[in-house]
C-alpha cells in the first residue's frame, strides 16, 4: 500500500504552490503596471498640453506688450512693429490651437464642456481683434 502523504505529492504540492504564488506575483504586478501606464500618459497629456499653453500666453503677453508700446508713442507703428505683432499673433494662435487639439484628443475629465464653450469666445474676440 502507498503511502498517502509520500514525497513525491510533497513535493509536487510545494512545487504547484509555489508557482501559484508567482503567477499571482506575476498578476499583481501587471495590474499595477497597468495602472502606472494610464497615470503617465495622462500625465504626458496634461504636460503637453501647458506648454503650448504657456507658449500661447508667453506670445500673447510679449504680443500685448508691443501692442501698447505701439500705441502710446506719438506717431503710427513702423511696418516692423506691425510685421512683429502679426508674427506673434499667428505664433500664439498655432500653440493656442495645439493645446486645444492636444486637451480634446487627451479627453481629461470635465475638459469637454469647457473647451466647447472656450471656442466660441475665442473666435468672437479673434473677430473683434481683426477688425480693429
Amino acid at each position: 500500500m502507498k503511502r498517502v502523504l509520500s514525497l513525491s505529492i510533497w513535493l509536487q504540492a510545494i512545487t504547484g504552490v509555489m508557482a501559484l504564488a508567482l503567477v499571482l506575483t506575476f498578476v499583481i504586478s501587471t495590474e499595477r503596471g497597468w495602472e502606472r501606464r494610464g497615470t503617465a500618459m495622462r500625465v504626458f497629456a496634461v504636460a503637453s498640453v501647458s506648454s503650448d499653453l504657456f507658449l500661447a500666453m508667453q506670445n500673447l503677453r510679449v504680443e500685448r506688450g508691443t501692442v501698447n508700446t505701439a500705441l502710446s508713442t506719438a506717431e503710427v507703428a513702423s511696418a516692423e512693429t506691425q510685421g512683429e505683432i502679426a508674427a506673434l499673433r499667428v505664433t500664439s494662435e498655432q500653440a493656442l490651437d495645439s493645446g486645444r487639439r492636444k486637451l480634446a484628443a487627451a479627453q481629461l475629465e470635465g475638459t469637454g464642456e469647457r473647451l466647447e464653450r472656450s471656442l466660441p469666445r475665442h473666435a468672437e474676440l479673434a473677430g473683434r481683434a481683426r477688425h480693429r
